[in-house]
């Protein structure tokens, strides 16, 4: 989620076009503005008791319009009716005006909870309560497996109340998963007893979380639990080391030359994965008739639910991923793009959905992939991405739907950063219908970025752009698609 407004002060929903009804956006990143979330409250009230008073309004003209069958003769009261019916009836109608101020009203409501909860930010510090401490190196087995139990019931706990909330149409979903991610993150962070000691072991690496939020810290801490149950649920059967294939190049008839074009690839490589059994990444390059190269990179999200398996886009990946920690799909991508043949200083679009935003988000902050490799535009999409630093020098925007909890698992709001615009989505779909979250809905979303006025969006179209280079007279792109398996 995000905690500041566009340069243009943000905060209007942009209804879309016919082709994508209930889609609208709302501009909360880039340049901050003060914004008084009691105020939009207030002032939302206000709207609701206008529309109360305009519903009254009607009910009223509606008794007085009867004066038509008592004195049809009277030639004043039948032009009275005649006015009244046009406010009855007609395009400015009093009706419509109700139903208009009560969709201002609503859409206040969700910007009031975004800007409420931008206000809430995960914070890095190493605190450990002090019984953590003494569970850890004084406590003896029953009392440590306790405390385990515990932490087990404040997981089923939070699971419970949020999908609660999540049925109530006056909440966002994805704040009420931010706010219990955030929550649950204060307590889940020292599961791992070892924690409180300031580190942990992941295989044979030594992990330092004195810097990491809460929530990486929890992350960190479920992927060994996560490893192992997944060893559990494939019979003992995982698969290690990593293999990046390609397919013979071949061109693209119509190449994207939009950002919500880049995310519609998205749908192919999903049936190939499903069809194929591995993981997939899309490299585009484009070509332009001065020889100048241009690469567009399109990473799909999760695709397996347990770790160990054949493709490396699991859920495994999504913990390391949130705790900072190296995951096989990042050596995976950085591969692809290698095998592509990405040259150093040839600019580098990346549209990217759900764990690909992830992935690409740890890629774009690593020095050393940005020494190798010139991203300068990605576009993320339900990527939950907030405890992520990325760099000046890559220009990112976020899409996320107000009511796609996946975006709220980070616990915190997108920093208020210049080079990082979101742009909230409201797509009328419930959570629990899974649609907010589909990579074709966020497409969807993308299509209207060009029709915001918002300085920051703007220009991030602009260097996305510039970075696919498809919109170049006479450029000619190619599509390498790697498979990436273990």
């Amino acid at each position: 989620m995000s905690p500041a407004a566009g340069a243009d002060g943000g905060g209007a929903w942009a209804p879309g076009p016919d082709h994508a009804v209930g889609l609208r956006l709302m501009v909360t990143g880039g340049v901050a503005v003060a914004v008084d979330a009691d105020e939009l409250g207030a002032l939302g009230a206000r709207l609701l008791r206008a529309a109360d008073l305009a519903q009254a309004a009607v009910e009223q003209a509606h008794g007085v319009s009867t004066l038509g069958y008592f004195v049809p003769l009277v030639p004043s009261a039948g032009a009275l009716v005649a006015r009244l019916a046009a406010v009855l009836t007609g395009a400015l109608s009093l009706p419509a005006l109700g139903e208009r101020i009560r969709a201002l009203a609503a859409d206040l409501e969700v910007q009031r909870q975004w800007y409420e909860e931008a206000e809430e930010r995960a914070v890095r510090g190493f605190r450990p309560p002090l019984w953590r401490y003494a569970v850890h190196l004084l406590g003896p087995p029953k009392l440590r497996g306790l405390v385990t139990g515990l932490d087990a019931a404040a997981v089923l706990g939070h699971a419970g109340a949020a999908t609660s909330r999540m049925r109530d149409p006056r909440l966002l979903d994805a704040v009420v998963a931010q706010q219990h991610a955030r929550s649950l993150a204060g307590r889940m962070q020292w599961a791992r007893p070892e924690s409180v000691m300031g580190g942990l072991f992941l295989g044979r690496e030594w992990v330092d979380v004195r810097r990491m939020t809460p929530v990486e810290r929890t992350a960190l801490s479920l992927v060994g639990t996560h490893e192992q149950a997944s060893w559990v649920a494939r019979g003992g059967r995982v698969r290690a080391g990593l293999t990046v294939a390609t397919t013979v190049g071949h061109p693209v008839a119509a190449p994207p030359v939009t950002p919500g074009q880049a995310l519609g690839r998205i749908g192919a490589l999903e049936e190939r994965i499903r069809a194929r059994g591995t993981g997939a990444v899309e490299v585009l390059r484009t070509t332009t008739p001065g020889g100048a190269r241009h690469w567009t990179v399109v990473v799909p999200g999760t695709q397996e639910q347990w770790a160990g398996g054949r493709n490396p886009m699991d859920n495994g990946t999504n913990l390391r991923a949130m705790a900072g920690v190296g995951s096989d799909m990042e050596i995976g991508v950085a591969a692809a793009m290698r095998q592509a043949g990405i040259a150093p200083g040839e600019p580098v679009a990346m549209a990217v959905h759900s764990q690909g935003g992830l992935v690409a988000a740890r890629l774009v902050a690593d020095p050393v992939f940005r020494a190798r490799f010139r991203v300068t535009s990605v576009l993320t999409a339900g990527s939950p991405i907030a405890g992520i630093a990325l760099p000046p020098t890559v220009d990112v925007l976020s899409l996320e739907d107000v009511n796609d909890p996946t975006v709220g698992l980070d616990g915190a709001a997108n920093a208020p950063d210049a080079h990082h615009v979101t742009v909230a989505v409201n797509s009328g779909e419930p959570a629990r219908a899974g649609e907010p979250h589909h990579a074709a809905r966020y497409a969807a979303a993308a299509d209207l970025l060009a029709e915001l006025d918002d300085d920051g969006v703007q220009a991030w179209l602009a260097r996305n752009r510039a970075a696919m280079g498809t919109t170049v007279p006479g450029a000619r792109t190619d599509s390498f698609v790697f498979e990436i398996s273990r």
